[in-house]
């Protein structure tokens, strides 16, 4: 926890390529083949940089990492430009699994809960202290943290 009583707040950072550093000098080799052969085979550059930036953005969460940040507010969770947040208040219903904690809006699982709420990824030996964490800042907004 950093910060004075009044903006106290819980931040981490979780970079898969850590574990594995091999896989983002793939990621990156191949996004440079698509460009080259844009430029030199096909002869479109615009091909070959649409393809890079495409495999560059559709892996970002890997090679760039993702930051979390839980304050008395909310929870958010940054991955390069694309920003995902959710206010205690909001929260109906939390997942805990092994690899984090879903902070999600819906009182009920159903076919859209894969796609709402915020995902909160455990980072290496962090776990207890995003638990302790979620309970602090979601308060009674939070109201079932099973384990």
């Amino acid at each position: 926890m950093t910060g004075d009583s009044k903006n106290e707040f819980y931040s981490w950072v979780v970079r898969p390529y850590e574990s594995s550093p091999k896989r983002r000098v793939v990621v990156f080799g191949v996004a440079g083949f698509v460009l080259l052969f844009g430029v030199f085979i096909v002869r479109l550059p615009l091909l070959g940089l649409l393809g890079f930036g495409m495999i560059l953005a559709s892996t970002m969460e890997y090679w760039l990492g993702t930051s979390y940040r839980l304050d008395a507010k909310c929870a958010k969770v940054r991955t390069g430009a694309s920003v995902s947040e959710i206010e205690w208040a909001s929260v109906k219903r939390v997942v805990l699994t092994e690899s984090g904690i879903k902070l999600s809006p819906l009182e009920k699982e159903g076919r859209l809960d894969p796609f709402r709420g915020v995902f909160l990824k455990f980072g290496g030996d962090n776990r207890e202290q995003i638990l302790d964490a979620v309970r602090r800042f979601g308060e009674s907004d939070v109201r079932s943290l099973e384990e």
